[in-house]
């Protein structure tokens, strides 16, 4: 219930995403849950990255608000923003990204993505925004065939960092979803 007082606040200045990055200790205890240990099965050992040099492992949380477009970025693939200079993958691994929906009204705000698009090139441009050099796309959305993953709270997806996605804008109510990049090893990475 957020959005009922989120007017009160400066919210852009407040959650900044340094200020949204949880502690090591928090990062410790979603290390011990059931979902991380699903994915070393899957995937085998892990890291987490900190490509915000925070100097620990980077799990942030984001928040968005109904009705406000600023809480979200444009359409995007993660592996743009490392392209960019946003962080360095270890050499022999793979970036695999995870969203986790932790509330959110299915099919109508949370995560939304284009299927299959990380087989293919896309054309995109840096811009800068809020200090740093972001991708922007050079095609419309519309042209895109974007499709809501319809999450209950506490569902995550996992995906491959060429992936075509983004948030979807609240409308009912204040979403919260949790986010990291694992770095995994080649021989256990598939596409």
């Amino acid at each position: 219930r957020y959005h009922e007082l989120a007017h009160l606040l400066d919210h852009d200045s407040i959650w900044t995403k340094a200020k949204r990055i949880l502690n090591p200790e928090a990062v410790t205890e979603i290390r011990k849950m059931s979902l991380i240990q699903r994915l070393e099965d899957e995937f085998g050992y892990f890291e987490i990255s900190d490509e915000d040099n925070v100097g620990h492992e980077e799990i942030y949380w984001r928040l968005v608000r109904p009705n406000s477009p600023n809480d979200i970025g444009p359409i995007h693939a993660d592996a743009w923003f490392w392209d960019l200079g946003h962080g360095v993958t270890p050499l022999g691994h793979k970036r695999v990204k995870v969203w986790i929906a932790i509330c959110c009204t299915p099919g109508k705000d949370g995560f939304k993505f284009v299927p299959g698009s990380h087989k293919h090139e896309w054309s995109y441009r840096g811009e800068l925004k809020d200090g740093i050099t972001k991708p922007k796309i050079d095609i419309s959305e519309k042209e895109l065939g974007v499709v809501i993953f319809s999450s209950q709270p506490g569902e995550a997806i996992i995906f491959n960092d060429q992936l075509l996605h983004g948030g979807v804008i609240g409308q009912d109510e204040t979403r919260v979803s949790l986010e990291f990049t694992m770095f995994v090893k080649k021989e256990n990475y598939y596409i």
